[in-house]
């Protein structure tokens, strides 16, 4: 809440916009919540009953053996319609594949994309309906299109770095895409790694005793195994994932425990429009130096800032990191979880 609450300088937060309820995007909703009982919080309509009404099964918490706090919504975005961050338009579009029933937000007189997990660079998120046999993948292909008509000039994605080459992002997401039709088993393996992945950043480190055990009590863990991966045993299968995690370093073993693997990093620097700045820090708000905000990314500068602050797009883990804030401006892409 401290890294949160800096670039505030003590305005209150205003406003947080969550693009879809998976727990690594509005884990941190609770937090905020509690620090600025006054915020707003809208999210999209399809799961709005199930935030009210608090269900951790059918908002998929239980399923992909996640953890996230009980919030409350206030209102929500409806595709079709518009909200007003920074002072500008921001048109709302259904984005289903990775989640039925995800948004993504598009300013278009900067033409700027808050894409949540349905493009990043270099892929997009888990097609979490396909986990449960329900057969979406045409549905990432149909949001890829809209993205593709929207032609945004700068992404900002729910993981990774801010990017303004979208037409090669896209091309590597519809080539992924094609590799997951053709082999599903592909795209299962992919699930398994993620659910690991993210419940040990929530974690931080697990004895592996305990990590057996949560698989064992995950129903989406125990349903790709029966799916997909049924010629192993469960230990195995387990064994392998793991291994696959402390191989591209995402982990390391430490004795009996499995700990995330620390990693700091600089902001790395972007070209947009020929243009370089550190287009992450600049999002965020937290760029410190004088730059012309034309050569920012996202547009967004300390010395451009109006009075609302607002919640950022996609940077929550489960509590451990509760969200990227900054004051949004003309040309803010500030505003979604």
């Amino acid at each position: 809440m401290r890294r949160c609450g800096t670039p505030l300088g003590g305005t209150p937060l205003t406003r947080i916009l969550n693009t879809h309820l998976h727990s690594d995007h509005c884990g941190g909703n609770a937090a905020l919540q509690q620090a600025w009982p006054g915020v707003h919080t809208a999210i999209p309509p399809g799961q709005a009953e199930h935030v009210r009404h608090w269900d951790a099964y059918a908002l998929s918490y239980t399923p992909t053996g996640q953890e996230c706090p009980t919030f409350r919504c206030d209102s929500v975005l409806v595709p079709g319609s518009e909200v007003t961050l920074g002072g500008k338009p921001w048109q709302i579009h259904a984005a289903p594949g990775h989640d039925p029933h995800s948004i993504v937000l598009f300013e278009p007189q900067e033409r700027i994309l808050i894409s949540a997990d349905a493009l990043w660079e270099n892929g997009f998120g888990v097609v979490f309906p396909e986990l449960e046999g329900i057969a979406a993948f045409d549905e990432v292909g149909a949001t890829l299109d809209v993205i593709e008509r929207l032609a945004p000039r700068v992404v900002i994605p729910g993981h990774g770095p801010v990017f303004g080459d979208a037409p090669r992002a896209l091309n590597t997401a519809r080539r992924r895409l094609d590799g997951f039709v053709r082999a599903p088993q592909k795209h299962a393996l992919y699930a398994a790694k993620v659910l690991l992945k993210y419940k040990l950043l929530e974690w931080q480190r697990i004895d592996e005793r305990a990590l057996e055990a949560w698989a064992e009590s995950t129903p989406y863990f125990g349903q790709l195994h029966a799916t997909y991966f049924a010629d192993q045993s469960e230990r195995e299968w387990l064994d392998c994932l793991v291994n696959e995690l402390l191989r591209s370093g995402a982990a390391t073993r430490q004795g009996a425990q499995l700990h995330k693997r620390r990693v700091r990093r600089a902001a790395p620097v972007h070209r947009v429009a020929g243009r370089g700045c550190r287009a992450a820090r600049h999002a965020a708000g937290h760029c410190p130096a004088p730059a012309d905000p034309a050569g920012c990314a996202a547009g967004i500068h300390p010395a451009r800032l109006a009075p609302v602050p607002l919640a950022v797009a996609g940077r929550n883990h489960a509590g451990h990191r509760t969200g990227r804030t900054a004051r949004g401006d003309a040309n803010a892409a500030d505003g979604a979880l």
